[in-house]
């Protein structure tokens, strides 16, 4: 459990640094904030997701679709839908093994 909780404290870092470092493209102001932390979200997976165990990798879910759940729980489904749908083609455009596994 203390080892889970490492990794998803490191799954934060991670998701932090890809945000705080991501360049000022005209295509990228476009997105929403909900989309960037999609593919923030989905990018750490994609980096953790050979070294993560099953256990991990379903707990690593769970997450997504608890910020789903939050962002739909507060009244913001359009945001909810675009964070799900960054994240869902992040992973289908840099991870076919990990597609194939979760969709």
């Amino acid at each position: 459990m203390k080892h889970c909780i490492i990794k998803s404290m490191g799954a934060l870092v991670v998701i932090a640094s890809l945000c705080s470092c991501r360049p000022n493209d005209t295509d990228q102001n476009d997105a929403s904030p909900a989309s960037e932390r999609g593919q923030a979200d989905a990018a750490a997976l994609c980096t953790d997701s050979v070294s993560l165990t099953e256990h991990e990798l379903i707990n690593a879910i769970l997450a997504v679709r608890s910020r789903e759940w939050q962002m739909r729980s507060q009244g913001f489904d359009a945001d909810a839908d675009a964070y799900i749908e960054a994240f869902r083609q992040y992973i289908i455009d840099n991870n076919e093994q990990l597609a194939k596994e979760l969709f």
